[in-house]
Parts: structure tokens; C-alpha cells; sequence
């Protein structure tokens, strides 16, 4: 998998903010910002894994997705955002419905919003051609996240770099670090 990156200009004034593991918090992260005192001459880099492990994965996603549309916003993934894969990607079968059984996941919660009841007998071919139908716009723009951001004086990443050439990073090293 190819790692994107992103090129942005730092901000003439007002101050560089940046958040990491949001994991569908929406509310406090919400709070966050207002105590925070984000405004329009800030610039927000927002570090990945704000889905996941949360009570409100969908209404997170949503709403990232309206930030991403501002100049002085810039969203990358992390390892929580790469859901998308598991729609894709055939091989991960075996990981794809012990996923959506747990609770807090993005997965489970569209299966929610489209009154698909999730169990171990599921017929996941038709769950994941459901869910790939109902919510195109919303895996697409997750498939697209960039995972690096590089200013004039910064390289912003949700877990690590291993080289030192960014066009040569591993995706996986880029977005999830165990060691």
C-alpha cells in the first residue's frame, strides 16, 4: 500500500494545534477545541485514529469529514482508519466480522444505521457489499487520507517514520507502531 503524503504551508499567525487519538469521542473532542480556543487563524492537524473504541465512530467520521473541507484543517489517518481495507480486501475475512461484532466499532454502527443485525452466522459477503453500497463517500474519503503531512519545518505522522526519505516510508510503520 502506497503512503500519501501532504504538503502544507505553515500559518502566517496563529498557532499550530495538534490532536491524535480522538477515537469517536466527537464530544470531547468538541470540548477540546472550545477549551482550547481554536479559531480561524489556528491550524488543526488532526494525527489519525479519531474513529474507533468510541461512542459515536460514525458522527466522528461525518464530522471530519466537513473539517477536511476547511484550508487550515488537515486530517491524516492512523491505524483505526484503515476500516476500508476490511470492505476491500478479501483476505482479511477472518478479522472482518469478530470486528463488527465488537462494540464501538464504525462497523457496527453502520450496520446500526441500516438495520443490518450483525452475528456470527452473518452472511458477510452480503454484509460488506452493504455496507460498501450505503457508505461509498465515506470509505472512499478514508481510503484517501493522507498519512504524512510535511510543512517547511514539520512532518506530521500518527506513529512513525523509518526513513528518511518520505516517499519511501512503510504504510503500515506510517499509521501503526509496536515497537
Amino acid at each position: 500500500m502506497s503512503v500519501k503524503i501532504v504538503r502544507a504551508q505553515e500559518p502566517n499567525t496563529g498557532r499550530i494545534i495538534v490532536v491524535s487519538d480522538i477515537h469517536g469521542n466527537i464530544d470531547c473532542f468538541g470540548r477540546l477545541m472550545e477549551k482550547v480556543g481554536f479559531s480561524k487563524e489556528d491550524t488543526l492537524v488532526i494525527l489519525g485514529d479519531f474513529l474507533e473504541k468510541g461512542p459515536k465512530n460514525l458522527l466522528t467520521l461525518r464530522t471530519m469529514m466537513e473539517l477536511d473541507k476547511n484550508e487550515n484543517i488537515h486530517i491524516l489517518g492512523g491505524n483505526c482508519e484503515i476500516i476500508w481495507q476490511f470492505i476491500k480486501d478479501s483476505s482479511l475475512d477472518s478479522w472482518f466480522l469478530p470486528y463488527s461484532l465488537s462494540k464501538k466499532s464504525l462497523i457496527e454502527e453502520m450496520c446500526n444505521e441500516l438495520f443490518i443485525e450483525i452475528d456470527i452466522n452473518a452472511d458477510l459477503k452480503q454484509l460488506k457489499k452493504s455496507v460498501a453500497s450505503a457508505y461509498q463517500r465515506e470509505l472512499r474519503w478514508l481510503e484517501e487520507l493522507p498519512v504524512i503531512m510535511e510543512t517547511d519545518n514539520y512532518i506530521f505522522v500518527h506513529a512513525a517514520l523509518v526513513s528518511e526519505k518520505l516517499e519511501q516510508q512503510s504504510f503500515f510503520e506510517c499509521v501503526k507502531t509496536d515497537g
